[in-house]
């Protein structure tokens, strides 16, 4: 799922900007903010850290769907702010 978003947004910054640069630049910059907000979600869900600041009783496993959502949320804003 994660290679399709990347692949076709690469080929669509290609084909629109005409450079190698942004469409790298974007997907480098999409790649570290999935990988970061990922993170941040098993530090503070899974191991508990952190977890008390939020309000959050019980640690546990993340929803199998939260991945999706969350990999959809950052593209948008990474294109947005990128592009």
């Amino acid at each position: 799922y994660l290679l399709v978003v990347v692949g076709l947004a690469v080929i669509l910054l290609l084909v629109v900007f005409r450079s190698i640069l942004i469409p790298l630049k974007a997907a480098a910059g999409f790649l570290l903010s999935v990988l970061a907000s990922l993170g941040a979600v098993v530090v503070v869900f899974q191991q508990g850290h952190g977890a008390d600041l939020l309000g959050v009783e019980t640690t546990g496993p993340i929803m199998s769907l939260m991945p999706i959502f969350l990999v959809g949320i950052v593209f948008g804003l990474a294109m947005d702010y990128e592009v």
